[in-house]
């Protein structure tokens, strides 16, 4: 299943999967609004349209209804930081969107808004640091190879909720690193057909490493998950065992030009089958400049390859930005990022690209 609106941050260096999105454009505005115990509540209003080429994300000889689509997104967040001691800090995190479709109204979602409320907490005690986080999501993601009888395609709206808690510990003392934590999560649909996705995890990570330098560190992490299909009595419960192992490495050419050189190794178990060691390595490149004290350009590329790749897993991008301060409170962003198909031995089926222009207006209203 997929979400049909991701909102995911690019990070330098670090490749992200695509929707094609040709057009998109944003408005937001932030102010603070009340204070509640010993939050003082800030606000942001979000308002974005975009234009999609292929809302299905499918290729054009599989789809079953209209690809291109036009629609709107607004909501509302709400959120704060509050200070408990001079070691602990506390966060809440909550907001609402709605999605409203005028080419494809069967995936509209107004009548059953997105929503979110997280409260998270971390106390730092000189070299080890102790968070703990709980959080209820409502979301709307799209589904396929359901049959709904009188539906006008393969995918529909399937709504569920979300409740999650953990914990976790983290110590570092410059050289030597690691972390442990703990998560329980529970999901539920609200749609009869999708009924035997219902199902509850607990998931248990570590994490270990050895930093040589700034930039070179070797690092060894890992996970071990137990689901229990709720929806499905009978079902046996499934575990799940990730490891890895990398090494990596950023440099710095020409003082400007950041690279990234991450060669590692990774190893899936299941309860059913031992997997084996296979290799996964990762590459990246990024550069940028200044034109002028108000006008930047970013762009760069990621490469990931697999011994044993599943779909999509062997992935080639590049990406393109340019950022613009029209005052101290207004900006506005261009960028365009594509993955090509089957370059560098790339396992993506269709090519894919986003383009999208974002303006950001800051409003700040102090109470006394």
């Amino acid at each position: 299943m997929k979400r049909l609106v991701q909102h995911r941050r690019l990070l330098p260096l670090v490749g992200t999967s695509l929707l094609l999105w040709l057009g998109c454009a944003t408005l937001e505005s932030s102010a603070q609004l009340l204070r509640l115990g010993p939050f003082d509540i800030n606000s942001r209003a979000k308002l974005e349209a975009v234009y999609s080429s292929n809302v299905e994300q499918e290729r054009k000889s599989e789809a079953t209804a209209e690809r291109e689509d036009y629609y709107l997104i607004y909501g509302m967040d709400f959120f704060s930081d509050a200070p408990i001691s001079p070691s602990t800090t506390l966060r809440l995190d909550t907001g609402f969107a709605i999605e409203k479709h005028f080419v494809r109204d069967d995936l509209d979602n107004s009548s059953s808004p997105f929503g979110r409320l997280s409260l998270s907490s971390a106390t730092e005690l000189r070299r080890l640091t102790i968070s703990g986080a709980a959080r209820w999501e409502k979301k709307s993601e799209s589904t396929e190879d359901v049959v709904i009888p009188g539906a006008r395609s393969s995918k529909t709206r399937n709504p569920s909720e979300t409740v999650e808690y953990g914990v976790r510990a983290d110590w570092d003392n410059d050289v030597f690193y690691w972390g442990v934590g703990y998560r329980s999560n529970r999901e539920r649909y609200e749609k009869e057909e999708f009924k035997d996705g219902d199902k509850d995890e607990t998931e248990y990570t570590w994490l270990a490493g050895l930093r040589f330098t700034d930039n070179l560190s070797l690092k060894y992490d890992g996970s071990r998950k137990y689901t229990t299909q709720v929806g499905m009595p009978g079902a046996e419960e499934e575990i799940d065992t990730k490891q890895n192992i990398s090494l990596p490495w950023t440099f710095t050419v020409a003082g400007h030009i950041q690279f990234l050189v991450a060669p590692g190794y990774k190893k899936e178990d299941s309860r059913d089958e031992q997997g084996k060691w296979s290799y996964k390595h990762d590459f990246g490149v990024r550069d940028g400049f200044d034109i002028n004290q108000r006008l930047k350009l970013s762009y760069g590329a990621t490469y990931s390859i697999e011994e044993q790749p599943e779909d999509d897993d062997v992935k080639f991008q590049y990406d393109a930005g340019l950022s613009h301060e029209l005052t101290s409170t207004i900006k506005q962003v261009l960028t365009a990022t594509r993955e090509p198909r089957q370059t560098f031995g790339s396992t993506q089926d269709t090519d894919s690209q986003k383009y999208s222009y974002t303006l950001t207006k800051m409003i700040f209203n102090s109470r006394p």
